[in-house]
C-alpha cells in the first residue's frame, strides 16, 4: 500500500492490513468526508479504495456506495493521473457486482489511462484486477491473465506494493494447480504466506492457507492438507470476517474429515436435551420453541433461513415484522445463550444477508426418537 501523510488513513490502512475490517470501514468512512470537505482528492481516493476492500469483506457496500455519485462526478470532471484512481475503482465495484460488460469497458479504461497519465501505481492495481478478471468465468482466459501479471511483476519491484505480490504469487498457484503443476503451485503459496508474515498483511494469510490446503488435497496428502485447512479456519471469524469465514467454512465442510468421537453437539430429541462439546448437557425441556429452532438448525447445517422461513417452520405463521422481527431476535438470542460457549462471539447460530443458518463445519451427532425405538 502507498505510504501517507495522514494519520487516519494511515491507520485505516494498517487495521485492514491486520485484517480488522470493520475498524478500517470506520475509519476510512471518517477519512472519505474529511478529505472530500478539504478537497484533499488523492486522500479521498484512497480512503474510498479502502472502503470498497473493507466493505467487500464485510459484505456490505454501503459505506462505499455513499461515495458512489461523488465518484462517477469526478470521473467525469477530472484529468490526469487522479483519473486512473477512479477508473480502477469504478472498475473494482463493477466487477464486485458481477456487472461483466461495465467491468470490460471500465477495467481496460483505467489500464489505459494509468499508462498514459503515467500513475505507476494504479497501473499496477488495474493490473492486478485484470489478472483477477481473466482469472474467471465467462472471460476466463489465462494467457491474458499471465501476460498482465508478468507486468505487474516488473512494478511490483519498482514500487514495493507488497500486497500485490502477495496477489501476484497467489494468482500463479491458481494457475499452476490448474494446469496441474502442483509442487510449483505449493512453492508459489508458501511464497505468498513468507510475503503476507513477513510484512504484516495479517489478512492475507487465511487465503494463503486455504491455497495451500486445496494444493495439499491434491497431492493426497491428507494429514498436512487436515492441519492447514483447520489453521485457515481459526484464523476467521464469522463475525470480524464474514466473507472470508463463508468461503473458508463452505471449502473445509466439502473436505475435512470429522471425527465421529468428538461431536460439537449430542441432541437427544427423546429427552429434549443438547450436549455441547465445551458446556455439557443443555436442557430444553418446558422451551419447545427454543428446541424446535435447534433442531431445525442442527439437521440442517449450512441451509439458511430467512425471517419468513423461521416463521413458517416454526411458529407456522404468515410473516408479519411488525409482530415476528423482535420475536425472532429475541428467540436467537436465547438459543445463543443455550448453545453458545460465548453468546457474544456466536460460532454456530450466525447469520448473513440470506439468513439465519447454522455454521457448516459443526459436527452434530443426532440421536432421533426412530433411532431408539
Amino acid at each position: 500500500m502507498k505510504q501517507t501523510q495522514n494519520p487516519l488513513i494511515r491507520i485505516t490502512q494498517l487495521e485492514y492490513q491486520k485484517g480488522h475490517f470493520q475498524e478500517a470501514s470506520i475509519s476510512a468512512r471518517k477519512a472519505a468526508k474529511e478529505t472530500l470537505e478539504s478537497k484533499n482528492f488523492p486522500e479521498w481516493l484512497e480512503a474510498c479504495r479502502l472502503l470498497l476492500q473493507s466493505g467487500f469483506e464485510l459484505d456490505s457496500m454501503f459505506e462505499f456506495e455513499s461515495q458512489l455519485a461523488c465518484l462517477q462526478q469526478f470521473d467525469k470532471d477530472t484529468q490526469g493521473p487522479l483519473s486512473a484512481v477512479v477508473k480502477c475503482l469504478l472498475a473494482h465495484y463493477s466487477m464486485l457486482r458481477g456487472e461483466s460488460a461495465e467491468t470490460a469497458v471500465k477495467l481496460h479504461e483505467a489500464i489505459d489511462t494509468a499508462a498514459a497519465t503515467q500513475n505507476l501505481e494504479y497501473f499496477a492495481r488495474s493490473l492486478a484486477l485484470g489478472a483477477f478478471w481473466y482469472s474467471w468465468e465467462p472471460q476466463r482466459n489465462i494467457s491474458k491473465a499471465i501476460e498482465y501479471l508478468d507486468k505487474l511483476d516488473i512494478l511490483i519491484a519498482e514500487l514495493g506494493l507488497f500486497d500485490l505480490s502477495i496477489n501476484s504469487l497467489m494468482y500463479r498457484s491458481f494457475f499452476a494447480m490448474d494446469r496441474g503443476h502442483l509442487d510449483r503451485a505449493h512453492d508459489l503459496a508458501w511464497q505468498a504466506y513468507e510475503k503476507a508474515q513477513h510484512h504484516g498483511h495479517q489478512f492475507a494469510l487465511p487465503t494463503v492457507l486455504v491455497q495451500i490446503s486445496r494444493v495439499l488435497l491434491a497431492q493426497k496428502r491428507q494429514d498436512l492438507f487436515q492441519l492447514y485447512a483447520e489453521l485457515a479456519l481459526k484464523a476467521v471469524s464469522a463475525q470480524r470476517h464474514p466473507r472470508l469465514y463463508r468461503q473458508i467454512s463452505d471449502f473445509c465442510a466439502k473436505n475435512l474429515v470429522k471425527t465421529q468421537s468428538n461431536f460439537d453437539f449430542v441432541l437427544d430429541e427423546e429427552q429434549n436435551v443438547l450436549k455441547e462439546r465445551e458446556k455439557g448437557y443443555i436442557d430444553f425441556r418446558n422451551q419447545h420453541i427454543l428446541l424446535e429452532l435447534a433442531v431445525l438448525f442442527l439437521k440442517n447445517p449450512g441451509t439458511r433461513y430467512s425471517k419468513e422461513d423461521l416463521i413458517e417452520n416454526i411458529w407456522k405463521q404468515a410473516y408479519d415484522p411488525d409482530i415476528h422481527d423482535n420475536l425472532i431476535y429475541v428467540s436467537i438470542k436465547r438459543l445463543r445463550l443455550l448453545m453458545e460457549p460465548n453468546s457474544e462471539s456466536p460460532k454456530y447460530i450466525l447469520r448473513d444477508r440470506q439468513g439465519y443458518y447454522l455454521n457448516a463445519q459443526t459436527q452434530i451427532q443426532l440421536k432421533t426418537r426412530e433411532e431408539k425405538v
